[in-house]
């Protein structure tokens, strides 16, 4: 690989290291997500109201769950507990919602905040939570022009409350509220907004309480730092039993696992991914283009030529010269003879030897006669003259050049 390309190479990964290490030393953008994780102090994660739950809870032990309904009632299944759901949606299975009575029918509290339930839950326990968006629209021409007002203002009813008192939620709005108590007469009204819409409920299930919440991110972070939030807290878990374990559930409000993948970091980021995915398509089409080894043109190299033939006519001069024409002639034989047994693999011993000869060769069969009589009369001879070595020598080219 050339030193050029060894560059380019170097260049993408320091622009990659460099964009990461950018990256990484900027400020983490705030999490707004629905999260409610325990473990998070993101705006909408409840890390300060589990840590601060002691505090409420003097004498309860606190525990989390990460398991579904079903599985927590079998674990505590002679225990007696508050069990606190909070999140966006709670949409718990059939099985789930039974194991959830009988934790009622225990004698257990029961606390659950989110802004959609599932008809099964509705029907199963007795409530029905309703949109709250067009009810904040006022009824004009322009209502659907208008926006929902933006300040929750909620307060305790009587006789749950002992002083009128207005808790305020800045820059929120409300998705669901409780409805058709008509249906429902056994459910009561613990908190309602200040057009009288409930937010909070309870009933009795059993020997226990079922607490309802429409309003699931009053019980987050951003709320829990302001006064007015903190407040509502405290009021709503203050109708809790006092000394029993308070079990936080973890499984309902969908807390994301941490990935464990090396490049979670990079992954996570917009820019850092895309940066990643740039350099690796950069680095395929590098390999593919330029990566390739390189190497000289390779020279032809003629074929080593045979010098025998060279050698023979040296040697035939030489001869010639001095006159021997006996001895040049008996050497063109034993050659062609042995060119004949070579390349067509018939030996002169054999007795079909000019058969085969004709037939290998493909020549006449008055020149082969002729060649073979010929060379027979030059083996009997003492001595040569030079037309009759020449004479021998144009039958013998004759035939080497004309056979097949």
């Amino acid at each position: 690989m050339k030193k050029k390309e060894v560059k380019y190479g170097l260049g993408l990964l320091s622009l990659f290291i460099l964009l990461v290490i950018v990256e990484y030393n900027q400020p983490e953008p705030i999490d707004w997500s629905h999260n409610y994780s325990v473990e998070k102090k993101s705006p909408f994660g409840s890390y300060g109201l589990f840590k601060l739950l002691p505090g409420y809870f003097k004498n309860s032990k606190i525990t989390t769950s990460r398991k579904t309904i079903y599985e927590t009632e079998k674990e505590f299944a002679d225990s007696t507990f508050n069990y606190i759901i909070i999140g966006d949606q709670f949409n718990p299975s059939t099985e789930d919602i039974v194991a959830l009575k009988d934790i009622l029918n225990k004698g257990n509290d029961v606390f659950i905040a989110a802004s959609y339930f599932s008809n099964e839950v509705e029907d199963s326990l007795g409530f029905y939570a309703g949109s709250k968006l067009f009810r904040d629209l006022h009824i004009s021409s322009d209502s659907l022009f208008k926006k929902a007002p933006d300040t929750i203002e909620v307060a305790f009813v009587a006789p749950y409350s002992e002083k009128p008192n207005t808790y305020k939620f800045e820059n929120n709005h409300l998705s669901s509220v409780f409805d058709s108590l008509n249906k429902y007469p056994e459910n009561r009204v613990l908190a309602a907004t200040s057009k009288g819409d409930p937010v909070i409920i309870y009933k009795r299930i059993g020997n226990g309480r079922l607490f309802l919440s429409s309003f699931p991110l009053a019980y987050t972070n951003y709320y829990f730092t302001r006064p007015s939030g903190k407040s509502f807290i405290e009021k709503s878990f203050n109708f809790f039993q006092p000394d029993k374990t308070i079990l936080w559930d973890i499984y309902y409000h969908g807390e994301v696992v941490v990935s464990t993948n090396p490049l979670r970091f990079v992954l996570g980021n917009n820019a850092l991914r895309y940066s990643l995915y740039l350099t690796t398509l950069a680095a395929v089409l590098f390999i593919m283009f330029e990566g390739k080894r390189k190497q000289r043109i390779i020279p032809i190299i003629e074929p080593v030529t045979n010098n025998s033939l060279e050698f023979i006519r040296t040697i035939s001069n030489l001869y010639f010269s001095k006159g021997n024409h006996k001895n040049i002639a008996s050497k063109k034989i034993v050659y062609f003879f042995d060119h004949i047994k070579n390349h067509y693999y018939i030996q002169v011993s054999d007795p079909d030897f000019k058969k085969r000869l004709i037939a290998k060769s493909g020549m006449e069969e008055v020149k082969v006669n002729h060649l073979l009589n010929y060379i027979d009369t030059i083996k009997s001879k003492s001595s040569l003259s030079g037309e009759d070595l020449i004479k021998l020598n144009n039958l013998i080219e004759d035939f080497l050049k004309n056979c097949r």
